[in-house]
């Protein structure tokens, strides 16, 4: 009796030590269960600028592009710690949005006026899902102008070519002096950074009227010069049209207001005049670029 009794703990004992070996080798280690993290969303761009202006620094912005240049927005960094298969969507400040691991845009500055000088920001969302988790990143961009082109009219300087016009200058008979000074306005005072600017004139006149010199002066909002240059043609002036180039640059931010054109010379009848619009569109571009 006593063996038996004895016999029957040992026996549970077996069978509880086979149930909990196979319980335990059903059990997934701790190491290998998925943990589930959220995905890393990462943005590289191409179609940036490298060689920042000295204007320009980064403590708003991720990066700087040229209005009207395609900038390329890059998520292939973007990784998920476990692995798995990422969706991509590409959220924009306008409230438009696309797909894929890539996408491009090219950003336009629509108001000159508005920017002040400075960079317009744009600001892009990258949101990144696995299939449980998703992540976001917001990118700020700035974009800055290549160039300001102003085109010369009777009514100021447009930023759209104007119909075919002319403006005449007169001129006192027989008196070799400034001809006449022409003043041209924005719509609105303006903010230029540093930069180079060529003007392009084109001149119409009879044969025998002489004009040796033209002078080309900026002002500001307080009506303060800022800058004038000149260019010299001569007193052998039989042409009757001429194109007449004249460059500078601003060294600094300026709050640009007016020009004024002054023709150097004379003439016997009212008949010195400057060209707006068609292919003879008198114009002042502003290069940011350089």
């Amino acid at each position: 009796m006593n063996k038996k009794i004895l016999a029957i703990p040992v026996v549970l004992l077996l069978i509880i030590s086979v149930f909990s070996g196979c319980i335990n080798e059903e059990k997934e280690p701790i190491d290998n269960i998925k943990s589930n993290e959220p995905p890393e969303a990462f943005i590289s761009t191409n179609g940036t600028i490298n060689l920042l202006p000295d204007y320009v620094n980064l403590t708003m912005m991720n990066a700087v592009a040229y209005a009207g240049d395609i900038v390329t927005f890059d998520a292939a960094k973007s990784y998920d710690p476990d692995g798995d298969v990422l969706f991509y969507r590409w959220i924009w400040e306008d409230g438009t949005d696309s797909e894929g691991v890539k996408a491009t845009r090219k950003f336009e500055i629509d108001d000159i006026f508005y920017l002040q000088g400075l960079p317009l920001i744009f600001s892009i969302i990258l949101e990144v899902k696995d299939d449980i988790h998703s992540s976001l990143l917001e990118y700020r961009i700035g974009i800055i102008p290549k160039e300001h082109i102003f085109y010369f009219d009777s009514d100021g300087l447009k930023l759209e070519k104007p119909e075919i016009s002319k403006d005449k200058i007169t001129a006192t008979i027989g008196k070799l002096r400034p001809v006449q000074e022409l003043n041209y306005e924005p719509e609105k005072s303006i903010y230029i950074q540093k930069c180079a600017w060529a003007a392009t004139i084109y001149l119409e006149k009879s044969p025998f009227a002489i004009v040796n010199k033209l002078s080309i002066i900026f002002y500001d909002n307080e009506g303060n010069e800022i800058t004038r240059k000149e260019e010299k043609i001569g007193f052998i002036t039989l042409w009757m049209e001429k194109t007449i180039q004249i460059f500078g640059s601003l060294d600094k931010k300026e709050e640009f207001k007016s020009i004024k054109l002054v023709v150097y010379g004379f003439s016997l009848r009212d008949n010195i005049k400057v060209l707006y619009g068609g292919e003879e569109a008198s114009q002042i571009c502003f290069d940011f670029s350089n």
